[in-house]
């Protein structure tokens, strides 16, 4: 199943980004039915708009820096693991599946994806642990594969690379 990694990241930051304008939308529509100052003075609801509006617009600023700085394409490298690389992880029955991102796009899922930042102690362990003498390539269904093993958390990880 190939995984079109830059659309998956797109998507996720296309609707964190409509979410933010949403929420904008509706704090400037409460600000601006709020009483003025002027009008009462233990009424603050004006004033908390006013700082809720200033944090969103600096979130939305951030957001459309990562969106403009999202590569035009990413190369699909099956041999290779660092950034943009889709991973899947096992332990305990449990899959995870995630996309190694730079620091900045980390902490967002979408659908049953995890954006997973370069600088968090998962992703440093994988990037640290990815040496030739630690990678097996196996053959399933015809389809090679690197698989890997990390230990995090005193949890052993089975990592494979699904280009």
């Amino acid at each position: 199943m190939k995984i079109d990694k830059l659309e998956i990241v797109t998507s996720c930051l296309k609707i964190e980004r409509k979410g933010l304008l949403d929420a904008i939308e509706k704090i400037t529509v409460a600000r601006n039915e709020s009483p003025l100052p002027t009008e009462t003075r233990s009424d603050t609801s004006r004033i908390q708009a006013d700082r809720m509006l200033s944090e969103l617009d600096e979130k939305l600023k951030l957001l459309e820096i990562l969106i403009s700085n999202l590569p035009g394409k990413i190369k699909s490298a099956q041999n290779h693991i660092g950034l943009w690389s889709y991973l899947e992880l096992v332990a305990h029955k449990t899959l995870l599946k995630i996309i190694l991102v730079p620091d900045g796009y980390g902490g967002r899922q979408c659908n049953d994806i995890k954006l997973l930042s370069e600088k968090t102690p998962l992703g440093k362990i994988i990037l640290a642990k990815v040496t030739e003498k630690n990678l097996s390539i196996i053959n399933y269904h015809g389809l090679k594969s690197v698989v890997f093993a990390v230990e995090f958390n005193n949890k052993k990880f089975v990592i494979k690379v699904c280009e």
